[in-house]
Protein backbone atom coordinates (compact mmCIF):
# COMPACT_ATOMS: atom_id res chain seq x y z
CA UNK A 1 0.00 0.00 0.00
CA UNK A 2 1.03 3.44 -0.59
CA UNK A 3 1.72 6.19 2.02
CA UNK A 4 -1.00 8.29 -0.08
CA UNK A 5 -3.44 5.84 0.73
CA UNK A 6 -2.67 5.47 3.94
CA UNK A 7 -2.48 9.07 4.71
CA UNK A 8 -5.98 9.45 2.98
CA UNK A 9 -7.24 6.56 5.75
CA UNK A 10 -5.65 8.24 8.77
CA UNK A 11 -6.60 11.76 8.17
CA UNK A 12 -10.02 10.73 7.68
CA UNK A 13 -9.83 8.76 11.21
CA UNK A 14 -8.73 11.56 12.56
CA UNK A 15 -11.18 13.73 11.52
CA UNK A 16 -14.15 11.57 12.33
CA UNK A 17 -12.49 11.41 16.01
CA UNK A 18 -12.17 15.42 16.26
CA UNK A 19 -15.80 15.73 14.90
CA UNK A 20 -16.58 12.72 17.39
CA UNK A 21 -15.02 15.01 20.26
CA UNK A 22 -16.67 18.34 18.83
CA UNK A 23 -13.53 19.91 17.85
CA UNK A 24 -15.02 21.41 14.74
CA UNK A 25 -17.44 22.95 16.09
CA UNK A 26 -18.33 25.87 13.60
CA UNK A 27 -17.80 26.94 10.08
CA UNK A 28 -14.06 27.44 8.97
CA UNK A 29 -11.93 27.35 6.07
CA UNK A 30 -9.11 24.61 7.71
CA UNK A 31 -10.83 21.41 8.13
CA UNK A 32 -14.21 19.73 7.39
CA UNK A 33 -16.54 19.09 4.62
CA UNK A 34 -17.14 22.75 3.07
CA UNK A 35 -19.89 23.68 0.57
CA UNK A 36 -22.32 26.51 0.42
CA UNK A 37 -25.40 24.47 2.33
CA UNK A 38 -23.32 23.08 4.59
CA UNK A 39 -21.54 26.69 5.60
CA UNK A 40 -25.07 27.91 6.12
CA UNK A 41 -25.38 27.60 9.70
CA UNK A 42 -23.84 26.25 12.70
CA UNK A 43 -26.65 23.94 12.79
CA UNK A 44 -25.67 22.88 9.08
CA UNK A 45 -22.27 22.72 9.37
CA UNK A 46 -22.50 20.09 12.54
CA UNK A 47 -25.10 17.90 10.19
CA UNK A 48 -22.69 17.71 7.45
CA UNK A 49 -19.43 16.84 9.47
CA UNK A 50 -21.55 14.31 11.63
CA UNK A 51 -22.98 12.62 8.60
CA UNK A 52 -19.62 13.02 6.33
CA UNK A 53 -16.85 12.30 8.47
CA UNK A 54 -18.22 8.74 9.89
CA UNK A 55 -19.71 7.44 6.98
CA UNK A 56 -16.34 7.96 4.75
CA UNK A 57 -14.12 6.20 7.51
CA UNK A 58 -16.44 3.21 7.71
CA UNK A 59 -16.15 2.96 4.09
CA UNK A 60 -12.56 3.50 3.65
CA UNK A 61 -11.93 1.25 6.64
CA UNK A 62 -14.51 -1.32 4.47
CA UNK A 63 -12.36 -1.08 1.42
CA UNK A 64 -8.96 -1.34 3.35
CA UNK A 65 -10.46 -4.81 4.89
CA UNK A 66 -11.77 -6.02 1.17
CA UNK A 67 -8.16 -4.86 -0.05
CA UNK A 68 -5.77 -6.57 2.56
CA UNK A 69 -8.28 -9.62 1.90
CA UNK A 70 -7.00 -9.33 -1.81
CA UNK A 71 -10.56 -8.96 -3.23
CA UNK A 72 -8.66 -6.14 -5.62
CA UNK A 73 -5.39 -4.44 -6.35
CA UNK A 74 -4.53 -0.99 -5.23
CA UNK A 75 -5.39 0.62 -8.51
CA UNK A 76 -8.81 -0.11 -7.62
CA UNK A 77 -8.56 0.51 -3.74
CA UNK A 78 -7.71 4.30 -4.83
CA UNK A 79 -10.87 4.34 -7.39
CA UNK A 80 -12.93 2.80 -4.98
CA UNK A 81 -11.30 5.22 -1.93
CA UNK A 82 -12.06 8.34 -4.06
CA UNK A 83 -15.91 6.95 -5.46
CA UNK A 84 -16.58 6.70 -1.63
CA UNK A 85 -15.65 10.20 -1.19
CA UNK A 86 -17.72 11.64 -4.19
CA UNK A 87 -20.77 9.32 -2.90
CA UNK A 88 -20.78 10.16 0.65
CA UNK A 89 -20.30 14.14 -0.59
CA UNK A 90 -23.08 13.41 -2.42
CA UNK A 91 -25.26 12.01 -0.13
CA UNK A 92 -24.77 14.58 2.36
CA UNK A 93 -25.38 17.18 0.17
CA UNK A 94 -29.07 15.48 -0.25
CA UNK A 95 -29.17 15.02 3.01
CA UNK A 96 -28.78 19.10 3.91
CA UNK A 97 -31.16 20.25 1.14
CA UNK A 98 -33.70 17.77 2.31
CA UNK A 99 -33.41 19.45 5.68
CA UNK A 100 -34.39 21.98 7.31
CA UNK A 101 -32.50 24.65 9.50
CA UNK A 102 -34.22 27.34 10.99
Amino acid sequence: MTIGLLLLLTLSGLFSLGNFFHLNQQPNSLIGFKTKRSKASEKSWQFAQNIFFPITFLCLILLFILFKHHLFNEQWYTIFSLLSYLIVGGLTEFLLSQKSFS
